[in-house]
């Protein structure tokens, strides 16, 4: 199982691996939203799956990192920052509440993604203000349902691919 804390390189491996799909899931499928000069992604989707399937440190590190290198990349260098901690904080969520059953894995996105839409949101209020931090939410918001819904469906047939 991978949420263990004794460092291997399989795990390191692993871990790069994970942060390369997260950046290119953010890059690969992304629709700008104009108000916020941000955009929507699945990226999300491996920022969960990392805190589910890593430890807490590894998790942090895989959805933090992974997506900000997506904005560095796509030219959003002004959310890079904002994204590498709400992204690290997202993993974390996911990471400490799954406690390896369906019903605290389902928990664990949804919390997951609600600290998205939140921690975006105030990032947002300070840099617009708050009628465009509002017009994120929504998008933000079916990012996170999106993702979530296929983090869980992802999960069952990572985590056999991880355990071979």
């Amino acid at each position: 199982m991978m949420k263990e804390s004794k460092t291997t390189t399989r795990q390191l491996t692993l871990a790069a691996l994970f942060m390369a799909l997260t950046t290119v899931a953010t890059m690969v499928i992304h629709i700008p939203v104009p108000a916020t000069q941000g955009f929507v992604n699945v990226g999300d989707s491996f920022v969960l799956l990392s805190g589910l399937l890593f430890s807490h440190y590894y998790g942090a590190l895989i959805g933090g990192v992974g997506s900000a290198l997506a904005d560095l990349f796509l030219g959003y260098t002004i959310f890079a920052p904002v994204t590498l901690i709400v992204k690290a904080i997202e993993a974390l969520l996911a990471s400490y509440i799954d406690r390896g059953n369906t019903v605290s894995r389902v928990i664990a996105v949804i919390f997951g993604v609600t600290w998205m839409v939140f921690g975006y949101f105030i990032f947002e209020v300070f840099m617009f203000d708050l009628p465009v931090a509002l017009s994120a939410v929504i998008p933000n918001s079916i990012q996170g349902i999106v993702s979530a819904g296929l983090a869980l469906l992802l999960y069952p047939i990572v985590r056999r691919l991880i355990d071979r």
